[in-house]
């Protein structure tokens, strides 16, 4: 089953946040999914403790450090997904992730300091993909974004650096990630019907997309703490 790594080399570019909503989301289309927590500042356990306190219905949340590759491996026969939130710098643990995942993805800010943090990353890729035979296939993710000449410009630069491809999907600076992540919740299941919500939904199609998998939609509604089996489901196409 696929294995996703949020990788970037400094911190404070949404990792956490990302892959928690990401969880989430595939969690209410009825996905077996567990989130390896591989950063020492731990968000994603204690978004989880945070969620079992809420009694929310969120994906598993495991902890791992320098083993994360062999706790990814042996998790990844149990799970539909594996999703893992990585150090916000180069080292054993993102080398260990890359070594497990099929896919990275790298979210970035418009700014100049993102573009610039990109090349340990790209370091790393390129050690791990020497030996796997080009995997982990990696797309640049554009978080915290905000429609403006200056951030279409950085899309495009940044869309050339390393030969990455940049996901077709972007995910905006709004409050309701914060506020979703304080809760111990995810945006589809705290504002369904809000923006955010509807950009993680489109996130979750490209990842889909990606990996040549097609949602089957079926009748019924599911509200955030509803049985995670209902609704829409994802089949291999």
């Amino acid at each position: 089953m696929p294995t996703i790594s949020l990788v970037a080399s400094k911190g404070g570019v949404g990792k956490s946040t990302i892959t928690s909503n990401l969880g989430v989301a595939l969690h209410q289309l009825g996905q077996r999914v567990v989130l390896v927590d591989a950063d020492d500042q731990q968000t994603l356990l204690q978004w989880a403790a945070v969620a079992a306190e809420m009694e929310h219905s969120v994906p598993m949340v495991v902890g791992a450090g320098d083993d994360v590759r062999r706790v990814t491996t042996e998790l990844n026969s149990s799970y539909d997904w594996v999703l893992v939130d990585t150090p916000g710098r180069h080292g054993r643990r993102l080398l260990g992730a890359l070594g497990a995942s099929d896919l990275a993805l790298i979210p970035v800010r418009p700014s100049a300091a993102d573009a610039w943090a990109l090349a340990p990353v790209l370091e790393a890729l390129g050690q791990v993909r020497e030996v796997r035979e080009g995997l982990p296939r990696a797309f640049l993710l554009m978080n915290a974004w905000q429609r403006t000449r200056m951030a279409e410009s950085a899309e495009q630069a940044l869309g050339s650096v390393g030969d990455l491809d940049v996901l077709g999907v972007s995910l905006g600076n709004r409050t309701a990630y914060a506020e979703a992540l304080a809760a111990g919740s995810g945006v589809v299941a705290n504002e369904p019907g809000g923006t955010a919500s509807r950009e993680v939904r489109e996130l979750v199609e490209a990842v889909l997309t990606v990996f040549g998998v097609e949602r089957e939609q079926e009748e019924g509604t599911r509200d955030s703490n509803s049985d995670p089996q209902a609704g829409s489901r994802a089949r291999p196409a």
